[in-house]
């Protein structure tokens, strides 16, 4: 079996994925005229020496390494004068530190790579979701790729495989551990997201709101029908697809810490894991590890505490009990059903039933309410436009009675950090408001607690009227 695994540039571990027989690493700069599938918040700064080193080291141990060249949108500056030639320089850089391979996502940059770094190998990225025989012979006959990352919607679509494992002799690779929703309707759009979060002229220095990831954690954490869909292999069934002829399996584990991608890799060598899956496939309901975020230089520090904040908030714990999954593929490969021609839950529900044996949710529900409950408000500032509220919304700058600001502040902290500055703001232009229709100039009590209370989500309210409470304002609303 040959693995590939996403590194985080962790020298000490690469003798421990040696040991395990991984034969490939890959992974990318946090910054470059070209970007990457991965914002720049989950990957950490490496200089062109270190990764002289790290790939010499590889080299020494039989071992490869795959830069990750992978972004799926480049704004058009492929074509602009001045970038072509930023481009070349990239090339130059990325054969003198010895890459093996390069994914590729662009079909132009597919061209440009085979002209100008003849002796690398050119893989297709799983971002173009390749799952035809027609698609197959498009990249590797017409533009040429030495090999190819099955898209993973096709993952148990096994005629789909065996076609194209007769079609061609050019290695498959297969990524195994992803969970994303199956035919996810964001997965373009959060692809082009990273791509632009990585450049090294990124206007906006890497920083976005992951519309993309809390929409999808959010489905999966209401309907675990969705985890099962979702297009993961299991370690004890890789023997499967090696006898379909997939030459290679991925580890996705870029924006994890060393330690989570080698028991991920360890898992998948060993054929086998004991416990929850979740452990070991790309997180069902996202929290990032602080230790895997670093800091974005172009942010300022409240930003950079906006950002860990949001990613690595406290998410339920959702148990997939490994062994009740034993053969639950044997469903697709039996052709029992075609999933993209079927309406799923009623005229099949093989997953939701899978689900219910397999998945156990959370037992805290405060912390699934939580959960929910901070995605919601996050998607609601996206969709209500509020985001742009902490720089544009006009108020009035009337004067506080400095006890109730006091109050005011008190209240405020049960917002996220994330919208604590924003919260502010509304909040006093609501409590402003109020005290206009009193006809007085100066913001009390009445105001603020009424501002506060109609501007706390739902799952929340319980928690502000208790600190209404606590501070003698809980009779205004």
């Amino acid at each position: 079996m040959e693995l590939t695994v996403g590194t985080k540039w962790d020298y000490d571990y690469i003798h421990l994925f040696n040991e395990i027989g991984v034969k490939e690493m890959f992974g990318s700069f946090r910054w470059s005229n070209l970007g990457t599938s991965r914002g720049g918040a989950v990957l950490p700064e490496v200089d062109v020496d270190f990764s002289k080193k790290y790939i010499t080291k590889l080299h020494s141990l039989d071992m490869e390494f795959c830069y990750t060249m992978n972004s799926s949108c480049l704004g058009n500056k492929e074509f602009d004068p001045k970038h072509i030639k930023q481009m070349m320089t990239d090339f130059e850089l990325l054969g003198e530190i010895g890459v093996d391979s390069i994914t590729i996502t662009i079909p132009s940059l597919i061209e440009i790579i085979r002209r100008n770094l003849p002796n690398v190998k050119i893989k297709c990225s799983v971002i173009n979701q390749i799952g035809s025989v027609q698609s197959v012979q498009y990249f590797t006959e017409y533009l040429g790729v030495d090999e190819f990352v099955l898209g993973v919607d096709f993952n148990r679509n096994f005629k789909a495989i065996e076609s194209i494992r007769k079609a061609t002799n050019k290695k498959i690779e297969m990524l195994v551990n992803e969970s994303c929703l199956y035919h996810c309707p964001y997965r373009m759009y959060h692809y082009n997201m990273a791509a632009h979060a990585s450049k090294s002229d990124d206007p906006f220095n890497g920083k976005f709101i992951d519309y993309c990831i809390m929409n999808c954690m959010k489905q999966r954490v209401f309907s675990h029908r969705e985890i099962i869909k979702g297009r993961f292999v299991r370690p004890e069934d890789i023997h499967i697809y090696e006898d379909y002829g997939i030459d290679r399996f991925k580890i996705s584990s870029r924006h994890m810490p060393s330690e989570w991608a080698y028991r991920s890799a360890k898992a998948y060598s060993e054929r086998k894991y004991e416990g929850n899956l979740s452990d070991i496939i790309s997180p069902v309901a996202m929290a990032i590890p602080k230790e895997s975020l670093h800091p974005m230089p172009g942010l300022t520090e409240e930003e950079n505490e906006r950002l860990r904040y949001a990613l690595s908030f406290e998410a339920p714990n959702i148990y997939i009990d490994n062994s009740r999954l034993n053969g639950f593929l044997d469903f697709w490969i039996n052709k029992k059903s075609d999933c993209d021609y079927m309406q799923c839950g009623t005229e099949c529900d093989y997953c939701g039933k899978i689900a219910k044996r397999a998945i156990t949710a959370e037992k805290d529900v405060s912390i699934t309410e939580n959960f929910i409950g901070f995605i919601d408000q996050t998607l609601d500032q996206v969709a209500s436009g509020a985001l742009a509220d902490e720089e544009f919304l006009e108020i009035a700058n009337l004067q506080w009675n400095e006890l109730t600001k006091e109050k005011h502040e008190k209240c405020l902290t049960l917002v996220p950090i994330l919208f604590r500055k924003i919260a502010r703001k509304k909040t006093t232009k609501i409590a402003e408001n109020y005290a206009i229709q009193r006809n007085s100039n100066i913001i009390e009590d009445q105001d603020m607690a009424k501002a506060c209370y109609e501007q706390t989500p739902n799952h929340l309210k319980k928690k502000m009227v208790n600190i209404l409470r606590e501070i003698n304002c809980d009779l205004y609303i």
